[in-house]
C-alpha cells in the first residue's frame, strides 16, 4: 500500500482575539443604548466582573492542512489522514511566531 500527500491548501488566517474582543465591546455598547434602569443595572454588573477577569494577550492564528492518502493493491485509493499546521503569532502582522501545533489525524 503506497500512501501520497496532496498539496498543502495555502496559509489561511483566523480572525485574531483582538477582533473578537473589539466586536463583544461593540454589541455591549449597542445594547447600552437600549432604554431602561435594568439593562444598566445588569450591564454595569458585567462590565464589573469583566474588569476582574484576567486578561490575555491577543494573538493572531493561521492553519495550513493537506490530505493523506493511500493506493490499494488493485489500484483503489482512499484518504487515510489529514495532517495540519496551526501557527499562533503574537502581532497582527504575523512575524513574531509564539507557537506552533502540528498533527496528524488518521482515519478510523
Amino acid at each position: 500500500m503506497q500512501s501520497a500527500y496532496s498539496k498543502w491548501s495555502g496559509t489561511h488566517n483566523y480572525a485574531g482575539t483582538k477582533a473578537k474582543r473589539i466586536a463583544s465591546f461593540t454589541a455591549e455598547q449597542l445594547v447600552g443604548l437600549a432604554p431602561g434602569a435594568g439593562i444598566k443595572v445588569a450591564l454595569f454588573a458585567y462590565d464589573v466582573a469583566d474588569a476582574f477577569k484576567t486578561k490575555k494577550a491577543d494573538i493572531w492564528p493561521t492553519y495550513n492542512i493537506r490530505l493523506v492518502s493511500a493506493t490499494a493493491p488493485r489500484g483503489n485509493r482512499a484518504i487515510i489522514g489529514q495532517e495540519s499546521v496551526v501557527k499562533y503569532y503574537s502581532n497582527s502582522t504575523r512575524t513574531h511566531l509564539v507557537k506552533t501545533i502540528h498533527r496528524t489525524a488518521w482515519v478510523g
